[in-house]
This record gives C-alpha cells, sequence and structure tokens, in this order.
C-alpha cells in the first residue's frame, strides 16, 4: 500500500478517540507523563497493554488498516498480540515503548507502525517455531530398533 493511502485510511480509523479508556488507567496508575511508564510494574505494563488491545480492537476498526509493512492488520493480529501477551512473550520494553507512544499525545501513524510491526513479528516467530517444532520433537525421541 503507498504512504498516501496508508495515511488515508489511518485519518480515516483514528484509534486516538478510544484512548480516553487508556488514559484514564493511566492516571490511576500515576502516570502523568511517559518518564512513569518506565517505573511501572510489569503487571501494571501488562493490565495498560491489554487496555490499549482493547483499544484498537473496539475502536480503530482494525479489519481495515494496513500496515506500513504491505500486511492487512485484522481482527487475527490483535489475536495474536493478544495470546502474546497473556503468555508473558511480549519483552516488557516493546510493551513500554507502545505505551509510551499512545499514553501521551498518540501520533496515528506511529501507533499503528509499531502495532504492525509487533504483529508481524510475532506472525513471523510462530512460523520460526513450528518450522523447528518437528525437528524437537523428533531428536527428543530415540532412533533406530529395539533390541
Amino acid at each position: 500500500m503507498d504512504t498516501q493511502r496508508l495515511i488515508q485510511t489511518i485519518k480515516e480509523n483514528p484509534v486516538a478517540p478510544g484512548l480516553d479508556l487508556l488514559h484514564s488507567e493511566a492516571r490511576r496508575n500515576g502516570v502523568r507523563d511517559i518518564a512513569v511508564i518506565d517505573r511501572l510494574s510489569e503487571y501494571d505494563v501488562k493490565i495498560l497493554a491489554l487496555q490499549l488491545l482493547v483499544c484498537w480492537r473496539i475502536y480503530a476498526k482494525v479489519r481495515v488498516k494496513y500496515g506500513i509493512h504491505g500486511s492487512v492488520l485484522n481482527e487475527r493480529d490483535v489475536i495474536t498480540v493478544f495470546d502474546a501477551l497473556v503468555a508473558d512473550s511480549i519483552e516488557q520494553d516493546f510493551l513500554r515503548r507502545l505505551l509510551k507512544i499512545a499514553i501521551p499525545n498518540p501520533d496515528e501513524e506511529i501507533m499503528w507502525d509499531e502495532f504492525s510491526t509487533l504483529a508481524v513479528t510475532l506472525k513471523f516467530e510462530k512460523v520460526v517455531i513450528a518450522e523447528q517444532l518437528p525437528e524437537m520433537v523428533l531428536g527428543d525421541r530415540p532412533t533406530g530398533s529395539s533390541s
């Protein structure tokens, strides 16, 4: 997708209006500026990241978004990120960076790019793990005849 069309799609489907809930939760946790995000507990970061995913899902009309990487961001991408978040498979540094973008004055393009990058990375990691899994399973089994 060309950059102009991406920018237009982002403008037509903003996520920022849905961030009120995230901002409210952040204020409740004492987040008044982005420097505080680095001092939040892992639990609080995870809770805020879940709030952000709700914003992506409900308010941003994810199914019509296109990422800068050329992949269509859709509901499955949100689920991929959600599953990884619940499984603690996303590094805290990445979550904190995402929150630092979303909590102050969010830049829609940067937010979509970061989310797209995360979704694409998680999909790639799943493929790599799936490709390695048969070898790992076979490597754990005894080979040869049993005599």
